[in-house]
């Protein structure tokens, strides 16, 4: 077997965190019921309204983030069983990650009518404006100030790196309005 040049090895590509990253919430819509998550959504009914997705996608995303131990399922009726998705310390965890895909869409799409959702920060009050920063001293992470250790860099080729887009990306943004899922119909699927 020939391997391609610069191309990632699929035992190492499976080592990357960004490829497991993109394997859980790479595809919009498992990130979209991350984010209803966020915004309280709890029951399968309400995921199923404010997305407007099949019931069928919405289960099987459903049961994949259960899987990935991003949701747990909780039964709050006994008769007929009846069950919440809650979000796991692990899904909790991803929500720096929605927060800074919603700054992006907020700052670089144009809104239709009216605002995207506004979220407030509960120690001051203010409105959020999030911000990637260095945990060790707290300055701004962004491209110009960040180095990367080349030794920890694998290359991918241009046939490694492939992004999907949906048939119909526009059925992304057809639920709850926000900036995030704009940018994921903008995105394409991975």
């Amino acid at each position: 077997m020939v391997q391609r040049r610069n191309a990632i090895p699929s035992a190492r590509r499976g080592r990357l965190p960004i490829f497991k990253g993109l394997e859980v919430l790479g595809d919009p819509w498992n990130f979209l019921i991350m984010q209803e998550s966020f915004l309280g959504v709890r029951r399968f009914d309400d995921f199923q309204r404010n997305l407007r997705i099949a019931r069928s996608i919405l289960t099987d995303r459903l049961n994949f983030l259960i899987g990935h131990d991003l949701l747990r399922k909780v039964r709050y009726h006994r008769k007929p069983a009846r069950y919440e998705y809650r979000l796991t310390p692990r899904g909790l965890d991803s929500y720096p990650y929605a927060v800074m895909l919603m700054k992006w869409g907020d700052e670089w799409l144009e809104r239709r009518e009216g605002s995207f959702v506004q979220l407030h920060h509960l120690t001051c009050g203010a409105v959020l404006r999030p911000q990637c920063v260095c945990g060790e001293c707290g300055g701004e992470a962004a491209a110009v100030t960040v180095s990367i250790d080349p030794a920890t860099v694998f290359r991918a080729s241009a046939t490694e790196a492939r992004m999907g887009y949906s048939s119909k990306p526009e059925l992304y943004a057809q639920g709850r309005e926000t900036s995030v899922s704009e940018t994921l119909a903008l995105m394409g699927d991975r």
